[in-house]
């Protein structure tokens, strides 16, 4: 591939258009962080972990006898066994009567039946059957549930974080060439690919040689070149970026009046809507449970 390729482009500002932004904001570990999200907080809305409640009921726990309302069977089993939900109600030390329902894997309790009720002191409607839980899940389950959207945000958080940087240096960087210095595999593989370390050198503006690293998963579209197109920031030149460690699987054009020009669609503005939805889904779920704690 020429390095000659980018002669053309438009000087600082430049529009980066939307699609390339939102692929660049996620990139390939965004995209995949996404999933885990997204897919984590259904599950999360679905089976409702109350880990909060949880919290609440372990440290400031009381005691009353309650009655059973109802028990019936759930659509939810583990280990073959079905989960059973108990509709109680009891009468707290403030002298007020409550409702709430709790959880067990098989049945243990009928109809009528007096029961020993936990409730938290400072939030009595937070209470279950004592041995129940609260949610339909067992508690192994709700731990592993609440890690897949958190491992996701983690991902999507970090990829995003990475990708502002690279968008602004599209829409301000300057372009100059540089050398990449080594290429080394890390310990990490998306997939099955190793992630690559590339460590380059430029030289600025300002005729200082200034130096930079890049991780991307092999595309073939780094050394394939004697000199590598790179943008780095005017003010900061210690801030730089190799134009084809973008994650894009793709070489970068540019169009004839200078522009960025890419192959990127609406699907990557979807992607970017997925995984903004799950970071607010789980914003959300985070700030019910936090004020149940305050």
């Amino acid at each position: 591939m020429d390095s000659t390729r980018f002669l053309q482009l438009a000087p600082p500002p430049r529009p980066v258009p939307i699609p390339l932004i939102c692929r660049t904001l996620l990139g390939i570990g965004g995209r995949m962080g996404s999933l885990f999200l997204g897919f984590g907080m259904v599950f999360v809305l679905v089976f409702g972990p109350r880990p909060a409640e949880e919290l609440q009921l372990a440290l400031s726990g009381a005691t009353a006898r309650g009655t059973v309302s109802t028990a019936s069977p759930t659509n939810t089993s583990v280990n073959d066994v079905t989960v059973w939900r108990y509709d109680f109600t009891f009468r707290a030390a403030d002298g007020q009567q409550y409702a709430a329902h709790s959880y067990s894997t098989g049945q243990s309790f009928g109809a009528g039946d007096r029961v020993l009720i936990e409730y938290a002191t400072a939030r009595p409607e937070s209470a279950r059957i004592e041995s129940t839980r609260l949610s339909a899940a067992p508690y192994w389950a709700m731990a592993l549930m609440l890690g897949f959207p958190i491992f996701g945000a983690v991902l999507v958080v970090g990829g995003a974080i990475r990708g502002v940087r690279q968008a602004s240096l599209l829409q301000y960087g300057n372009l100059t060439t540089g050398r990449v210095l080594s290429t080394q595999s890390e310990t990490v593989a998306i997939e099955g690919v190793p992630v690559l370390r590339h460590d380059y050198e430029f030289l600025a503006s300002d005729g200082q040689t200034y130096y930079g690293s890049a991780r991307t998963l092999y595309s073939g579209l780094i050394g394939d070149e004697p000199q590598e197109p790179i943008l780095y920031d005017a003010a900061n030149p210690s801030r730089s970026m190799l134009i084809d460690s973008l994650p894009l699987g793709y070489n970068l054009e540019v169009d004839g009046y200078g522009q960025w020009a890419t192959h990127e669609g609406w699907r990557s503005i979807a992607w970017c809507a997925f995984a903004a939805v799950g970071l607010a889904v789980l914003a959300g779920y985070v700030a019910v449970n936090l004020a149940v704690l305050l």
